[in-house]
């Protein structure tokens, strides 16, 4: 499993966890998860593949350490939810607004 994370491969850290955790689940699923377990979120780093990603992570970028991966899928965990497909995600079509040229007026002369 660690050869495979690791062939997946990324120009930084950031964008290799990133791969990882997209191909293990989805946002709605790691918007339940913070990687130490708090406000309420399941914790990451008590499940076993989490040492699997910090495994591949090593295996794939030699020059990084424990604590920065650490740091990296903490990062990329505290965006998930407003991602899309997270639980927070809002939809940007909703928010939009109308052009002139949609825009309708009560005025007419």
């Amino acid at each position: 499993m660690i050869r495979h994370f690791t062939s997946m491969g990324g120009y930084n850290l950031g964008e290799s966890v990133r791969r990882m955790l997209r191909r293990l689940g989805t946002n709605m699923l790691w918007s339940l998860y913070s990687y130490k377990g708090r406000k309420g979120k399941r914790a990451l780093s008590d499940l076993q593949i989490s040492r699997v990603l910090i495994k591949a992570c090593l295996s794939a970028h030699p020059k990084s350490r424990v604590l920065e991966i650490e740091e990296t899928i903490q990062e990329t965990l505290k965006y998930c939810p407003n991602r899309k497909g997270g639980a927070k995600y809002k939809n940007p079509d909703a928010n939009t607004i109308a052009t002139p040229d949609e825009a309708t007026t009560d005025f007419d002369d």
